[in-house]
């Protein structure tokens, strides 16, 4: 028996040692244990110069590579930082919120360099795997309580709002669902995870995190499960077909009088006149009448809430009213060109079976991050910004490999 290769790599474990505690930090400690920033910035910092004394010490394979999109995103963020700093002096928490978006934002740029350099993200999801189960303990242990409109709604730490524990939980669905793809966690181990976390998500109230998990059950079942047959027989996927049903309805026997007699399902029942709603609602009509105030270069980071009084819960309302037109078209071009991407690495025809499966899971992961663009703002959350980067690391890898193919098989027929 032949010994496997190993290969020492301090400064990539260092890397990816790095961007464990920052996620770690900013979703499971500062939410709960610790509310200071300056750990975050630290670790930020000693991030930094890990990934640039990395790429020095590579030599010429140590160029900082990055996916295209994820670049983009990077010049979009900057443009906005100081385009809003010029044109809206007068919205105070522009530069503030600002640097947060870019301190956010390189952790991406990071996180797209570990990725691409080692050809590792799953790694990473094995991280979130960790993380959410284990704040899915500390919230089933002790819940906070908010009162958040009136009714009592529990999160994962007293300052937090309860729609941002409900997203960390549905990434932790699509993570575990993930590992599940990947024969790494058995389906009947990691569907009663999946569930308690629909469960937490549940006791949070939060309407969005409800509909994002069961639209990631859904699509994972519907886009990935069934239609996987590795044995090329109809039995094989009808016998799916049957899984699906009766652990649908398992789950549903078990969840749904958990959700007839909570606040989630009083808000469900009555969603036209849910005061959030109508919010949203309204959110969205004095967007327009922001970017039309400002339509070239926008209102600056935190613009929606200078002047409305609160953040605007969308990607698109937020994007525009910060950036104008003109980049807030260059930022939807962005998502434009992921989704794109995706679906032309999928029709790709020489995809092996592997690599199919792995980009399925992304375009689930997509999707639920589409779902949550309108009605949550993507570059003011950690998690999601990190889930974009691995997202698009790993079409950066695979396109690639795809492109090695189709030179090959050119080569082949070249000399044939």
């Amino acid at each position: 028996m032949r010994n496997k290769l190993v290969i020492y790599d301090p400064y990539g474990a260092l890397i990816r040692m790095l961007i464990f505690l920052i996620i770690w930090y900013k979703e499971a400690i500062q939410g709960r244990f610790y509310t200071g920033s300056n750990v975050f910035i630290t670790l930020g910092l000693l991030l930094t110069g890990a990934v640039y004394l990395d790429c020095g010490l590579r030599g010429g394979s140590g160029v900082f590579i990055v996916p295209q999109q994820a670049f983009r995103y990077f010049i979009y963020v900057i443009l906005t930082l100081i385009i809003g700093f010029i044109s809206s002096p007068k919205v105070s928490n522009h530069i503030s919120y600002g640097i947060t978006v870019v301190e956010f934002t390189l952790v991406m740029l990071y996180v797209c360099y570990y990725v691409v350099s080692r050809d590792d993200a799953e790694s990473l999801i094995w991280n979130f795997v960790v993380l959410y189960i284990f704040m899915l303990i500390i919230f089933l242990w002790a819940p906070a309580k908010q009162l958040v409109g009136g009714a009592i709604r529990y999160s994962y730490g007293e300052n937090e709002n309860p729609n941002s524990f409900a997203i960390s939980m549905t990434m932790g669905i699509w993570s575990i669902l993930y590992m599940v793809s990947r024969k790494k966690i058995n389906l009947l181990v990691g569907l009663p995870i999946c569930g308690l976390m629909l469960y937490s998500i549940i006791l949070t109230g939060a309407k969005k995190g409800l509909i994002a998990g069961l639209i990631i059950l859904f699509l994972w079942f519907t886009l990935y499960y069934i239609p996987q047959n590795q044995n090329g027989f109809v039995v094989g996927r009808f016998g799916k077909v049957v899984v699906t049903m009766v652990l649908s309805a398992l789950m549903l026997s078990i969840l749904l009088p958990l959700f007839t007699d909570s606040v989630l399902a009083d808000r469900f029942s009555n969603i036209s006149s849910d005061a959030s709603t109508t919010e949203r609602i309204n959110m969205y009509r004095k967007g327009f009448n922001y970017l039309n105030s400002s339509p070239l270069l926008g209102n600056g980071y935190w613009g929606f809430a200078y002047y409305y009084g609160a953040y605007s819960h969308s990607t698109w309302i937020e994007s525009f009213v910060s950036s104008g037109y003109v980049l807030g078209l260059f930022f939807v071009s962005i998502y434009f060109n992921i989704g794109r991407e995706l679906v032309s690495i999928l029709k790709f025809k020489g995809l092996m079976l592997e690599s199919r499966s792995v980009i399925m899971q992304y375009l689930i992961l997509f999707c639920t991050l589409l779902f949550y663009s309108v009605c949550t703002i993507h570059f003011f959350d950690l998690c999601v910004m990190i889930c974009l980067g691995v997202m698009m690391s790993v079409m950066y890898l695979e396109s690639k490999k795809d492109q090695g193919v189709l030179k090959n098989d050119k080569m082949q027929e070249g000399k044939g």
